[in-house]
């Protein structure tokens, strides 16, 4: 599994556990303070995210920071790596540390890049069309103007937006930013033992999965689109060949 997939997989499986163990703990108020404080940090691209008002641990901080970061397609150029520091009284989080790629000018050109790039793919989608039809567009304009990268080192909604190639989480952050675009609720779901990520997104009230990235590959191959793992229920994407996902 690639180091990204583990982080994600990771992030995702602790941070559950993390938020039940929280919940106890700290008010719903507190935890959405905390996303709040790290969403802010963040944007304002602060090296250093005070987290110190909100009664978590180091681990848990930490967990959460990562998970952002990892289901996010906007953070692309927030490098996943984070420490935490912890006060010395109570022991709970103090503050994150993080790292960023590039300085506010460049960050604000790849920004620019990112969302020119994405404009491109959501123009198709008019708003005489069905949820189905707005994202059946989306999903062939990724398969039409996107390839899979075999080299496996593009992750990022930007390496598939601007750079027009990535691996199974580049399409699934790409998808997922054009969902939250669209006002699709969408996320992205992960199986270890197949070392693959793809979407869930509800339409009309049930939840139905993509995956675009084996899309892109089966496309390659019969030589015309594919959809055979596209808006698909937990029953037909398993019959497909995905199990075991969280």
């Amino acid at each position: 599994m690639n180091k990204t997939l583990k982080t994600i997989a990771r992030a995702i499986l602790t941070t559950a556990v993390a938020t039940t163990a929280m919940a106890a703990l700290v008010s719903a108020a507190d935890v959405a303070g905390l996303e709040s404080a790290i969403d802010n940090g963040i944007g304002t691209l602060n090296t250093v995210i005070d987290v110190s008002k909100y009664n978590v641990t180091t681990d848990e901080a930490m967990n959460i920071y990562l998970d952002m970061v990892d289901s996010n397609p906007d953070y692309f150029f927030v490098n996943n790596s984070v420490e935490c520091t912890y006060m010395a009284d109570t022991g709970y989080a103090k503050e994150l540390v993080v790292s960023y790629a590039g300085n506010s000018s460049s960050i604000q050109a790849q920004k620019d890049s990112f969302e020119k790039a994405a404009s491109e793919a959501l123009a198709t989608v008019n708003s005489s069309m069905t949820t189905g039809e707005k994202l059946t567009a989306i999903h062939d304009y990724f398969i039409n103007n996107y390839s899979y990268d075999f080299s496996h080192t593009s992750y990022t909604a930007y390496d598939l937006f601007v750079n027009k190639t990535g691996t199974c989480n580049a399409f699934s952050l790409g998808f997922k930013y054009a969902c939250e675009k669209l006002g699709v609720p969408c996320e992205i779901v992960v199986s270890e033992p197949m070392n693959h990520a793809w979407n869930v997104v509800t339409v009309d009230g049930v939840k139905l999965y993509a995956d675009l990235a084996w899309d892109d590959n089966l496309t390659d191959d019969l030589g015309s689109m594919s959809y055979e793992n596209f808006l698909k229920t937990d029953e037909e994407i398993t019959l497909s060949g995905h199990h075991d996902w969280k």
